[in-house]
């Protein structure tokens, strides 16, 4: 008898989950955009730009918010735009990474929160940082250039999304890009 067995590369758990967490921040991009349809172009978040953060309910798996009751901007954004119809807001959230953990998401406009001039790109210490840690940063009025760095803009329908990868990678992507 001959006995196969087959082992998986870390390499290649480790391109799956940056696969998925790239696939996961491209969904993100067509939710905006479904949102500003919408919206009347509108970005969502609040309307003077300030940081609203929408933080999971349990650290390992978040409940849905129920966007009827909740004023996060943010958190009604991944309840309405980020999960599926049929989702009840008892159900675990559908906006997760590869380890299971739901993804925070942080929405303000250049200069207003995390991602400003003197804090324009992302490092491994944002990604080993508990408050920082699977944060995806939405910023309005702002775009992304080389090096994985985001700008600001003055346009209110300019928006980047920034997420630090595991290792030394940035995930930057623009309404342009």
């Amino acid at each position: 008898m001959i006995l196969i067995v087959g082992t998986v590369s870390p390499s290649a758990v480790w391109y799956n989950s940056y696969t998925q967490r790239r696939n996961d921040l491209a969904r993100l991009s067509t939710a905006i955009t479904q949102y500003q349809t919408n919206n009347n172009g509108r970005l969502p978040g609040k309307q003077d730009g300030d940081k609203v953060t929408c933080t999971p309910k349990d650290s390992t798996y978040g409940a849905l918010i129920d966007n009827a009751v909740s004023s996060n901007e943010a958190c009604k954004f991944i309840a309405s735009y980020m999960h599926s119809a049929n989702a009840d807001k008892n159900d675990e959230s559908e906006f997760v990474d590869p380890t299971g953990e739901p993804y925070k998401l942080e929405i303000a406009a250049f200069g207003k929160g995390t991602i400003q001039k003197n804090k324009n790109t992302l490092t491994n210490d944002d990604y080993n940082n508990e408050q920082t840690g699977k944060t995806v940063y939405l910023t309005t009025n702002s775009r992304c250039e080389e090096n994985e760095t985001v700008v600001g803009t003055n346009n209110k329908r300019d928006y980047s999304i920034l997420y630090k990868l595991e290792g030394s990678g940035v995930y930057c992507k623009d309404n342009g890009s």
